[in-house]
């Protein structure tokens, strides 16, 4: 039998996890106002474990989302997503059956498939929040795969594939680290995604400090939060100054929107593309050096294509396989 230590323990965090699932369901239905958001930010910052708690409920959260739409017969519409639209949105209706589950089933603490060491990855089209054991979370973009091995010395995380984010727990005898193509990502306590694709690795640091290092040729780079550093197989790191809002616009998968501003279409179709099976082929190279700025709910291919060819006065050709942008 448990001890009353391990009894209180045990209820104390039971409440957490209902607080947590509180405040989640208060957020679906909108922002919260100036001095809620102060009150959440406060409750998150005071302990380690109600941040855990917190991605934990919102994983969860998504995931009965999803469940509802389904219930319903939701079918996606065709009007891109404003960058203000929840990611995730539920039927008042359904909104009382989701928060009911999701007490029920934070209270129950079912959640300990996520927090194994091992494998995990995230689908084409899936963005996978993860909460790990110590209150860090890890965002996993689509088609990327992670491994974890957590230890008395060590936090580590291997990225495999594709491009996972992390707001990282402080614990000062465990640093949190994330291998990747012979490079390492060091980080106390802060927020920070690192990207490998096509043969280059990207780090972005939104909040914090983070410090990566090429054991192979010994070179080392401190990052603060918004820098932003790139490194080629056998070249030099390269570093740059990110505002605030274009760290939020290059992490906004993190929310399930992609957020162009500049880019051409060329660039915007092949990272609308990472995350469709059925992929979007532009047929005029005029048109892939047009320049586009939208922001698109992430999944929603149809929407993107039938946006740049209204924009290009093109048209949109349907197929199986395939959404072909051809002139008119």
């Amino acid at each position: 039998m448990a001890g009353p230590g391990t009894m209180s323990r045990s209820m104390a965090k039971n409440e957490i996890d209902n607080i947590a699932a509180d405040w989640v369901a208060r957020l679906d239905g909108g922002p919260l106002g100036a001095n809620k958001q102060a009150e959440l930010d406060a409750w998150l910052a005071a302990d380690a474990r109600h941040q855990g708690a917190y991605v934990r409920a919102r994983a969860i959260w998504q995931h009965t989302n999803r469940v509802a739409a389904m219930s319903e017969g939701a079918t996606r519409d065709d009007k891109p997503a404003p960058a203000q639209a929840a990611s995730w949105g539920i039927s008042g209706r359904m909104l009382a059956i989701a928060a009911t589950l999701l007490v029920a089933v934070v209270g129950a603490g079912y959640f300990g498939f996520e927090h194994y060491d091992g494998r995990k990855m995230a689908e084409i089209g899936e963005v996978r929040l993860i909460a790990m054991n110590d209150g860090s979370a890890i965002n996993l973009n689509t088609a990327s795969v992670i491994q974890t091995r957590y230890d008395a010395d060590e936090r580590r995380i291997l990225l495999r594939e594709g491009e996972a984010s992390f707001k990282v727990a402080h614990e000062d005898a465990r640093p949190f680290v994330v291998a990747v193509d012979g490079l390492t990502v060091r980080a106390v306590g802060t927020h920070f995604s690192v990207r490998r694709l096509k043969g280059a690795v990207s780090v972005i640091v939104a909040e914090g400090i983070v410090e990566v290092a090429n054991p192979t040729t010994g070179e080392i780079q401190r990052l603060h939060a918004d820098e932003w550093l790139t490194a080629v197989a056998g070249q030099t790191f390269s570093t740059a100054n990110l505002s605030a809002n274009e760290i939020s616009r290059r992490m906004a998968w993190e929310d399930g929107r992609l957020v162009f501003d500049g880019e051409s279409v060329r660039e915007a179709t092949a990272e609308v593309n990472r995350y469709a099976t059925v992929k979007i082929l532009v047929e005029d190279p005029a048109m892939l050096d047009e320049t586009l700025v939208g922001v698109f709910r992430i999944g929603d291919s149809k929407t993107y294509a039938n946006s740049v060819a209204a924009a290009f006065d093109a048209r949109l050709v349907e197929e199986e396989n395939a959404l072909r942008i051809v002139k008119k």
